[in-house]
């Protein structure tokens, strides 16, 4: 079963983002992207290694 979300950010959200220290912003961002890598199918996982290795030697 395939599902798509969808996240939207409010400008308040932003302005209270903007607000944070690095660390905590940091600290933010892994978790976003633990989370992504737990959630994201075997097509994503290659789409993401693919931009993160070279990029014109393997394809997807």
């Amino acid at each position: 079963m395939e599902a798509n979300f969808l996240y939207e950010l409010e400008d308040e959200d932003l302005i209270r983002f903007s607000k944070l220290s690095i660390q905590e912003r940091l600290y933010w961002l892994e978790a976003i992207f633990e989370l992504t890598v737990k959630t994201e199918t075997e097509l994503e996982k290659k789409i993401r290694n693919f931009f993160r290795e070279d990029g014109n030697t393997k394809s997807i």
